[in-house]
């Protein structure tokens, strides 16, 4: 058993030898690529179990971090634009998924920009930086990307280097929601067919609706196929169309089973979309047949949409939304046997073969020398079953935490199949770089904030039950920031003038350190604000809060303004990512590889906001005007 561990760790350390280690940086590219919601811990053990090969192969042949330590919140934009910006909410402005605008005097505390806009941005961002020097940069999809004008003559971190830099947004162009069509009654005697297939049964249609398009179904018994009824779908814009494409079931996992794009009218305009068809009943007894959200992609530049997403439209995310709806089949909360969970995965695989085609029509172009790239996993699942596995949460369930190991070791290397693509695709003169934006936990409840501000006289409420400024002191903003705002008078109809801020803080603290979790000790474990030395956890800045909070595990701070109780329960498997960055369950990953690495080192804790900086030393350019973050010299051999 040793020796052939010895083999197979020479054979890892091996493989990679083909990178070049003599390229100076001015002829170096670079890949950047995140994937949502990375706790360290996780990554770490699914390397251990084998689950990611390719990322064993990047550990082997460059520098992993222990773990990296994003700001306060540790939110899915804060921790991207900490990623791009190579600095913290208080600098870069991005401090929730909802961000105040400015300036403070001229919009009140419920006037927000969503924290992945564009504009929501106080810090330039490393492809506008790189552009800027003259560096070709492609961005397949990322956080604040949009509004383009952002980055164009005129626009906050535009320039005259719009031609260096192309943006594609599948987000922007998403058109409607996913679907899945399972109703055997929607079967009818097809009628009016210009050309119908040969049929060993009667032809029965569906008229199937998605957007504002009526898209048509026919099913027959295809004589060349050995099933006896109903084994084949033919999916069509119209009944006289002679461009349509046919399905039959497949199982989940077997690759096949999918359409190629379908073209549809939503209410926002053109879009397509790929189906699924999971199940057919010979005799239309049942079926199940799925479609990815429909999307039409949005770039800066119209031809690169075009070449990426012509025939490959954008998907934004697995069928986890499908799947916790119970519409892929019962799920294993609900006792089903696994079908669910396989037909869910098999999206995620559908969806990272198309991420995997993206990348290789960008090497084929090679008209970059900085490519980054957002996937959406192993974030979309872990919100629904991390509960189950983390032992540190009041929701972790020691009999069905194993089948649920399985399932995000699945995910995994779903996961690390787009990074063997990336990883042997960029060239031997191209350094990648892997990271995540936070880590994750397992919940049991939801805890409402705003109505123990309520109880406490702080917040009120109109008569609309939305926030009253004119007679409020303090509250949880909508943001899912993790902390509260003051009222203050420097912002437009804000009451607390700042003799009053400390006060009104101390009557907010002391109202919340009085709840009690269910284990009968203090729900909050710590309150933080941005005066007392915690500049390095990003909290505080021109968009920040006033106070921040923490919890015991298990407990999600959620904006909620009318609820009676203080307290929620949720769904077994519930997890998220909102807590104090220093939690061990927040730490994410940080991954490089290339000529500019050096091979087999671990260089300990690091930061977010390390990555622009190391990547820029990479490229040899400058860092981005605004970090804060470091170099990691050493993990990188100059």
């Amino acid at each position: 058993m040793l020796f052939r561990r010895l083999v197979l760790a020479t054979a890892i350390a091996l493989s990679g030898c083909s990178a070049i280690t003599n390229v100076p940086p001015s002829q170096r590219r670079a890949i950047i690529v995140s994937f949502d919601g990375s706790r360290a811990s996780v990554i770490h053990r699914m390397i251990a179990e084998g689950a990611m090969p390719n990322l064993a192969r990047v550990v082997a042949n460059g520098a992993s971090a222990a773990y990296s330590r994003t700001n306060f919140p540790s939110k899915t934009p804060c921790g991207h634009a900490a990623l791009w910006t190579g600095t913290f909410g208080n600098v870069n402005g991005i401090t929730g998924k909802a961000v105040p605008k400015l300036p403070a005097a001229s919009h009140t505390l419920l006037d927000t920009w969503n924290g992945f806009d564009s504009r929501a941005l106080l810090a330039e961002p490393i492809w506008a930086t790189a552009a800027r020097q003259g560096k070709r940069v492609l961005v397949l999809q990322s956080t604040q990307e949009t509004p383009f004008k952002t980055y164009e003559p005129g626009g906050t971190f535009g320039g005259p280097y719009t031609g260096s830099l192309g943006m594609i947004d599948g987000f922007a162009g998403i058109r409607g929601n996913e679907g899945v069509y399972d109703d055997p009654s929607a079967w009818h005697t097809a009628s009016g067919w210009a050309k119908s297939p040969q049929s060993d049964r009667p032809l029965e249609e569906a008229a199937l609706r998605v957007g504002v398009t009526t898209l048509w179904a026919l099913a027959y018994g295809d004589p060349q196929n050995p099933t006896v009824g109903y084994d084949t779908v033919r999916l069509a814009t119209s009944k006289d169309a002679t461009d349509f494409d046919t399905l039959t079931p497949a199982a989940a996992g077997s690759g096949q089973g999918w359409s190629r794009a379908l073209p549809m009218m939503t209410k926002r305009g053109h879009a397509m979309a790929f189906f699924r068809l999971f199940a057919l009943d010979p005799a239309l007894h049942g079926w199940l047949l799925y479609h990815t959200p429909p999307t039409e992609a949005q770039s800066n530049k119209p031809e690169l949409a075009t070449v990426f997403d012509g025939d490959n439209p954008f998907i934004p995310a697995g069928a986890i939304d499908a799947w916790a709806a119970g519409d892929l089949g019962k799920t294993m909360y609900q006792g089903g046997d696994g079908t669910a969970e396989a037909r869910y995965l098999d999206t995620v695989a559908f969806m990272i073969a198309r991420m995997q085609d993206r990348a290789r029509i960008a090497f084929a172009r090679k008209d970059w020398d900085m490519l980054v790239s957002y996937v959406p996993i192993p974030d979309e699942c872990e919100h629904h079953w991390f509960g189950t596995v983390d032992r540190d949460s009041p929701s972790y369930d020691p009999k069905l935490a194993p089948r649920v190991w399985k399932l995000i070791a699945q995910e995994c290397h779903l996961a690390d199949d787009y990074i063997g693509t990336l990883y042997d695709g960029g060239g031997a003169n191209t350094d990648l770089a892997i990271a995540s934006d936070h880590g994750f936990a397992g919940l049991k409840y939801y805890f409402y904030p705003n109505t123990i501000l309520r109880e406490a006289g702080l917040l009120k409420l109109d008569a609309r039950g939305q926030v009253d400024l004119a007679h409020t002191l303090v509250f949880y903003p909508p943001g899912d920031g993790n902390y509260l705002v003051v009222n203050r008078k420097t912002r437009l109809g804000g009451i607390v003038p700042e003799s009053q801020v400390a006060s009104v803080l101390a009557r907010a603290q002391k109202a919340l350190a009085a709840v009690k979790a269910e284990n009968g000790k203090p729900l909050l474990t710590e309150f933080l604000r941005p005066s007392v030395g915690n500049f390095d956890l990003g909290i505080g800045g021109p968009t920040g809060g006033d106070l921040y909070l923490d919890y015991q595990p298990g407990y999600y701070p959620e904006p909620d303004l009318n609820r009676a109780s203080a307290f929620k329960l949720l769904p077994p498997g519930t997890g998220s990512h909102i807590f104090d960055p220093r939690r061990e369950d927040m730490h994410t990953i940080q991954f490089y590889v290339g000529p500019g690495v050096k091979r087999g080192v671990t260089i300990g804790a690091v930061r977010n906001s390390d990555l622009a900086p190391t990547i820029c030393q990479l490229l040899g350019i400058a860092r981005p005007p605004q970090a804060t973050g470091r170099v990691l010299h050493e993990a990188l051999t100059q």
